[in-house]
């Protein structure tokens, strides 16, 4: 989990914090048929990599978001930044590139 706050105070600090987001393509049930299908079309992505590293220690699955915000809490992100990374962030571009 630390490794990913760095790379989110990295990208705050690089481009700014209304261009940091966290995704949530999560495939907790991944299966290793469907991860070698990734592996093959990604073979630079994941080599080195086993189904089982996808993911960063302490934040494996869905259900440890609360994880992510406890974190970034600690490295003392406000309260608005987080909404933003978190997702507000997202929300603010959909609006802005659907505009009707």
């Amino acid at each position: 989990m630390h490794d990913v706050i760095d790379h989110i105070a990295y990208v705050a600090e690089l481009v700014g914090i209304d261009h940091v987001g966290i995704g949530s393509d999560f495939f907790e049930s991944e299966s290793e048929v469907r991860y070698a299908d990734f592996a093959s079309y990604y073979p630079a992505v994941q080599r080195g990599f086993r189904r089982e590293e996808t993911y960063a220690e302490g934040f494996e699955r869905i259900d440890h978001f609360p994880r992510l915000t406890e974190a970034l809490v600690k490295r003392h992100f406000t309260d608005a930044d987080i909404k933003k990374i978190l997702g507000g962030n997202h929300l603010r571009v959909f609006r802005e590139a659907w505009r009707g």
